[in-house]
């Protein structure tokens, strides 16, 4: 099968060995040594599997190409080299590895069954033996790739652990299984199916206990995306389906300016992905931390935005429990929303939650005390983060986690007499802050009775919804992936998984069975 009509070529013809024939030519994307993307053609013959550069479509480009006598063939690799082959199961990506030059990885746009097939076929005549084939579940390969800089350096990095000998029907069986892989559980449009291989991943923006968060591009449209990669196993393993449950489902119905909402959902082997809007602003805490505390204009222009963030949640019977400037992004507007749902759950009507979940210095009362907690949490965590961001720390710390717990259930509110706030500003404290529930400011009227305030006065809410009220903070963005506002050194994290990573095949198992179950779907 020459798609490529290499045969048509006399110069590469002539260069083929005697008794060589084409079993398939096919158009690849091949990795630099320095991961730069280059178009190739494979060829794969019985004898060997060449790189080869694209035809020229140029007419006098051809002629003085041939003038000059420059092949097109750029690799040659015999198939008595290649000792194995590793497929990631997510992306159309694959390396030949030579131990005794340097491997080579590919990525296609079409037909890797085909391409895999075939040359698993060609090896297993030539060499007659099984060919070793590693299935790895990855989005990115270059970990496991030798390349011919690693070779000046005498550096020969390890092979996935996961690998074994195969038959050409055990690869046929094997890529038919990965290719049913990937499953798209979410996507907001009507568009065809959309799996993890339609993403070009950029750049790591954060890391937590479950999973990671990467920029990344959709190929088609050159959408920009963060993209949130999370382990069944870790899942599993930390008793956190449910959460995971409620995060996806909150994820999928959710729809306010000030919530980041989800894009698309996928679920493959290992890892659960959701891909979100990208807020290029970074996190509110990395704009505090740059000038340790807000005036009060910049805290209400924020604190109202997440205000009607919470509001709308409440309306849906979901608690949020997580607030904190980290859980808080800003787009390039200089607006903020909300984002990770993970120990957000839903309450109905009467009910109260039990569970001690949150940052610590933003825990309510009743949360430590397990006394039952349920709407009015969210509202002792937005007096915290309004006084955070007044006074550069939250208002009951300590160094000593228990010290600080007894502080939030006893100590008396205190503000900083260094720093001069409004009455309206501490009245508003005071009434979000009561150790009680049911006497604090929200209890009776939810985020209706808060927005009446007097601290809240000068916000037109209905402008704030519309972000008709110019940002405070506008960040200072070159391209549409400035990444300024994301902490450098994790930037500077590989996206790659850890090498020395193994699977729990009965965890992963156990959330299938679990999280399968919520078949929930956005009309």
């Amino acid at each position: 099968m020459d798609y490529e009509q290499v045969m048509n070529d006399k110069k590469l013809r002539e260069q083929l060995e005697g008794g060589e024939t084409i079993v398939l030519t096919m158009k690849v994307i091949k990795f630099t040594g320095q991961n730069k993307k280059l178009p190739r053609v494979i060829a794969i013959t019985n004898k060997n599997v060449y790189n080869i550069s694209p035809a020229e479509g140029n007419s006098v480009k051809s002629f003085f190409q041939s003038l000059v006598n420059k092949s097109r063939i750029k690799r040659k690799i015999p198939l008595s080299a290649i000792t194995s082959i590793t497929i990631s199961k997510i992306v159309k990506e694959f390396i030949l590895h030579i131990p005794t030059e340097y491997d080579q990885r590919y990525q296609v746009d079409d037909q890797l069954s085909l391409i895999i097939q075939t040359l698993c076929e060609v090896y297993v005549k030539h060499n007659l033996k099984k060919i070793r084939c590693h299935f790895i579940e990855e989005m990115n390969l270059s970990q496991y790739t030798t390349t011919n800089y690693d070779i000046k350096k005498s550096v020969r990095r390890q092979l996935p652990k996961k690998g074994a000998e195969m038959t050409v029907d055990d690869v046929k069986i094997a890529m038919q299984a990965a290719r049913g892989n990937v499953q798209t559980i979410y996507q907001k449009s009507n568009t065809s199916e959309i799996s993890i291989e339609d993403f070009t991943l950029i750049k790591m923006l954060g890391r937590g206990a479950f999973g990671k968060v990467m920029l990344c591009e959709k190929k088609d449209t050159k959408e920009i995306f963060a993209i949130k990669s999370l382990r069944k196993e870790d899942i599993i393993s930390r008793d956190h389906i449910e959460y995971l449950k409620t995060e996806r489902k909150i994820l999928e119905q959710t729809q306010h300016p000030f919530l980041v909402s989800l894009e698309y959902a996928f679920i493959t082997q290992e890892c659960v992905y959701f891909v979100m809007k990208f807020m290029i602003g970074g996190e509110l805490y990395t704009h505090l931390q740059k000038v340790n505390k807000f005036n009060e204009d910049y805290a209400l222009f924020y604190s109202s935005q997440v205000l009607l963030a919470l509001e709308y949640l409440h309306k849906q019977g979901i608690i949020y429990r997580d607030l904190k400037p980290e859980n808080i992004l800003m787009d390039e507007k200089g607006y903020v929303a909300l984002t990770d749902y993970g120990l957000a759950k839903f309450l109905s009507k009467g009910q109260v939650a039990q569970s001690i979940v949150g940052t610590p210095e933003y825990l309510a009362p009743e949360v430590i005390t397990q006394q039952g907690h349920a709407f009015t949490a969210d509202w002792w965590c937005l007096g915290i983060l309004i006084f955070e961001m007044l006074c550069g720390r939250t208002p009951f710390f300590s160094e000593n986690r228990n010290q600080m717990f007894r502080n939030i259930v006893e100590s008396e509110l205190k503000f900083p007499s260094t720093i001069n706030l409004s009455n309206d500003c501490k009245n508003l404290l005071t009434a979000l802050l009561k150790k009680k529930p049911h006497e604090r400011l929200g209890n009776k009227g939810d985020a209706e009775e808060i927005k009446k305030h007097p601290w809240f006065k000068k916000i037109d809410f209905q402008r704030l919804l519309q972000k008709e009220i110019q940002a405070p903070i506008i960040p200072d963005l070159q391209s549409a992936t400035d990444l300024s506002n994301f902490n450098p050194q994790i930037l500077d994290e590989k996206i790659e998984e850890d090498q020395n990573q193994t699977t729990n095949t009965q965890a992963v198992k156990k959330f299938d069975q679990e999280f399968y179950g919520l078949n929930y779907k956005k009309e």
